[in-house]
């Protein structure tokens, strides 16, 4: 744990299964290279940092994505694959249609 008295453990409120989910059947209707998967290590020093502390604030409303380099996907793929991701959270915070 990287705070005094912080949990070891903290997980988002968001489905982020479901989100990756639709994230790669929007790119696979739209012919996009970009694919999305759930990961449980936001990786090391500043990334996991900065999503413990968002998680421990408000757990339900924290999401962190890794965004690979360019050479793997390209950028407008991506881009496209965020706004999905971006837009099917805020869905879950306010519509609770998942």
């Amino acid at each position: 744990c990287c705070c005094e008295n912080g949990s070891d453990t903290l997980e988002t409120g968001l489905n982020v299964e479901k989100l990756c989910e639709r994230a790669n059947n929007y790119c696979k209707t739209n012919h996009l290279t970009a694919s999305c998967q759930p990961s449980t290590d936001p990786g090391r020093y500043l990334c996991a940092y900065t999503y413990y502390k968002s998680l421990s604030i408000d757990k339900s409303k924290s999401l962190f994505v890794h965004v690979p380099a360019k050479e793997v996907y390209a950028i407008q793929d991506m881009s496209h694959a965020l706004k999905e991701i971006i837009f099917d959270s805020l869905n879950q915070l306010y519509n609770s249609k998942f």
